[in-house]
């Protein structure tokens, strides 16, 4: 027998997991502009990329846990649902310009770097203009390319912000116990960690690309879209 109760306490909790689910989504996109303020005032350095990876890092669960939440973007209850993957662009981008800022104020910019993040914000601004104009008539559907796109931004970032501490790490397991071997590891640290995240943001950069393309040809598919 059920409890009549627990019927009427489904739309409650509904409402409250929607609630709960913006409210995130909304601290995501607020922590980008936190991020970048912590990249600019001490990355590289050990403890502030500690920091700043954190940071990252549960902006980027954000982006899961409001879905298991709150549903998707158009589920009934949410309020700032369609505000989902403007959070993700905030929060990435925010973090990609930062470090972008950092390389070039201490002259070790590369296009290895300064060429991805061009790309990717630059195509999300792009997109985020269709997508208004698209949002305004027949909204803007999800996209399993779109989060898997995002998914892999996230993680290249967040590898590439804890390189600094993270390579130290790492460097514990592959050098040996001659202290001249330590020395030289240590004094002549690895990019393995940081070459790992470009890469990944790489490959979101292109499924990024690809993604536009089918936008604004025409081709795309709610597969596709975003």
């Amino acid at each position: 027998m059920t409890d009549p109760e627990s019927k009427t306490d489904t739309p409650e909790r509904s409402e409250q997991s929607s609630g709960l689910a913006d409210g995130l989504t909304l601290a995501r996109a607020a922590l980008g502009p936190i991020v970048a303020l912590v990249v600019v005032m001490g990355w590289p350095m050990a403890a502030w990329a500690c920091l700043a990876s954190v940071l990252f890092a549960f902006g980027a669960l954000t982006d899961l846990f409001d879905d298991v939440l709150g549903g998707s973007q158009k589920a009934p209850g949410r309020m700032f649902g369609w505000f989902d993957d403007i959070a993700d662009g905030v929060l990435i981008g925010s973090a990609l310009i930062a470090m972008v800022y950092v390389a070039s104020e201490n002259g070790i910019l590369h296009y290895t770097l300064a060429l991805p993040a061009l790309l990717y914000v630059g195509r999300d601004s792009v997109l985020a203009i269709v997508k208004g104009f698209e949002f305004s008539k027949t909204g803007v559907p999800q996209s399993k390319l779109g989060n898997l796109k995002n998914a892999v931004a996230m993680l290249g970032v967040s590898v590439m912000l804890a390189s600094p501490w993270l390579q130290l790490f790492v460097n514990r397991f592959t050098v040996s116990k001659n202290p001249d071997s330590v020395i030289d590891i240590y004094g002549a640290p690895s990019s393995l960690v940081w070459n790992i995240g470009l890469i990944t943001l790489w490959v979101a950069v292109l499924i990024s690309l690809y993604t536009l393309y089918k936008h604004l040809f025409g081709n795309s598919t709610p597969e596709t879209k975003a």
